[in-house]
Order: C-alpha cells, then structure tokens, then sequence
C-alpha cells in the first residue's frame, strides 16, 4: 500500500522558500511538478465561463466576446512585462492561473459594483423628475 500526499504552493513570496528549508524532505523526498503557463485558449475558456451567466452582459454577445478575448491578452501582456522586468531588475515576478482567476473576480465584483451605483443614480433622477412633476402640478 502506498501512501500519496498532494500539497500545492504557490511561489509567489518567501512561504514556500522558507518551507523548503525548514522541511528539506519536501525537496530530497518528494516529486515537484512545476506547472506551465496556462495555453491563450485556456485562458480564453476560463474567462468565457467565468461570464457565461452573468446577468449585466446577458443578451450582449458583442460585449461578451469582447470581455472573453481581453482578459487572456492582458494576461499574456502582463507574463510578458514580467520577463522584461526580470532581465532589467534582476526580480522575479510571478503570474499564476490563481492571479488570471482573481483578476476576473475582481472585474466581475467592479461591474457588479458599477452597475447597483448606476442603478441608485437612475433611482434618485426618476425621483427628482417625480418631484418636479409634481412641484409643476401644483404650481
């Protein structure tokens, strides 16, 4: 009987450096997989249904396809600028599927936020509009 453990770590920062140090079996006694970049179709799947039921751009498919192609463009911008920045600052910066899925929870959030702010907006008009209707009634 065999007995398998997976435990996943980021490398973003010094957690897992010092982890590798304080337990040097993770290093000597065990196998690491480091994971690729996510492939451009990938990315672009990811983003299509992260926004497939997403009742703000429901019925918009211009505006969806548009959203779903420039996430995975930022994404491959950003691993890009990474690289520059790495051989002019001698820094390395890591951009994980984690930091891709996160940015799109955070666009997501900001609509969402967008959105309830437009509606509150559109709510305190229609009732300034009522307010001078009924101001112009009763002059």
């Amino acid at each position: 009987m065999h007995f398998h453990i997976i435990m996943c770590m980021s490398p973003v920062g010094d957690l897992l450096r010092i982890r590798c140090r304080n337990f040097p079996s993770l290093v000597s006694c065990c196998t690491l997989d480091w994971f690729d970049d996510w492939p451009e179709e990938a990315l672009r799947t990811v983003s299509v249904q992260f926004f497939e039921h997403n009742a703000m751009i429901e019925g918009n498919e211009e505006l969806r396809r548009s959203i779903t192609t420039m996430f995975p463009q930022i994404h491959r911008s950003v691993q890009e600028l990474t690289m520059r920045f790495y051989e002019e600052q001698r820094r390395r910066v890591y951009i994980t599927p984690k930091t891709y899925l996160d940015a799109l929870g955070l666009f997501k959030d900001l609509m969402e936020e967008r959105q309830q702010e437009l509606h509150s907006r559109l709510t305190r008009i229609k009732n300034g509009i009522h307010k001078l209707e009924a101001t112009n009634v009763q002059i």
